[in-house]
C-alpha cells in the first residue's frame, strides 16, 4: 500500500488488476470495470458507483432501527415508499434498498418521524465496488 501511495504521489499512474475490489476502493482515485476485454464503466470511484446505481435496482442500503412496538407497521410503511425496492426486517432493525438520492434519503427519514415511527438509528450506505461490479457486468466468462 505504501509503495502504491508513494508512486501515486509522484504523479504516476499505477494499473492494478484485482478481484479484491473492496480493498482496492480504499487505494484508488479512479477505476475501470472490464468484461470480456471491453470497458463497461470507468471514472472515479464515486462516478462508477453512480453509474452502477443507475444500472441496478437499488442504489443505497438504508439501515434503521426503531422503537416501534409493532415492526410490521414499519415494514409496511417502508414497502409502500416508491423509492424502496426491498425490505429485510430483522426484529427492530430494517435494511431497505433505496433508489433515491441524498435529498430523498432526508425526505424518507422525515416521513418516518412524521408518521410517528420512533427512529433511533438511521444511515445510508453506498454499495461497495464489488456490488458495483455485479451490477454492471453480466458475469460472462471469456
Amino acid at each position: 500500500r505504501e509503495l502504491l501511495k508513494l508512486v501515486a504521489s509522484r504523479d504516476k499512474a499505477v494499473l492494478i488488476s484485482s478481484h479484491i475490489l473492496t480493498e482496492l476502493s480504499e487505494l484508488v482515485d479512479g477505476c475501470a470495470i472490464i468484461e470480456k476485454g471491453r470497458i463497461v464503466c470507468d471514472g472515479t470511484v464515486d462516478e462508477v458507483r453512480a453509474l452502477a446505481r443507475a444500472a441496478s435496482t437499488g442504489g443505497e442500503t438504508i439501515e434503521l432501527r426503531t422503537l416501534a412496538p409493532d415492526p410490521d407497521v414499519v415494514e409496511r410503511f417502508l414497502l409502500e415508499h416508491p423509492l424502496i425496492t426491498s425490505v429485510q426486517p430483522k426484529g427492530a432493525r430494517f435494511e431497505a434498498e433505496f433508489s433515491g438520492d441524498e435529498t430523498e434519503v432526508v425526505k424518507l427519514l422525515s416521513s418516518l418521524v412524521s408518521e410517528g415511527i420512533p427512529v433511533v438509528e438511521f444511515h445510508a450506505t453506498e454499495h461497495d465496488l464489488e456490488d458495483v461490479f455485479l451490477a454492471v457486468t453480466k458475469g460472462e466468462i471469456q
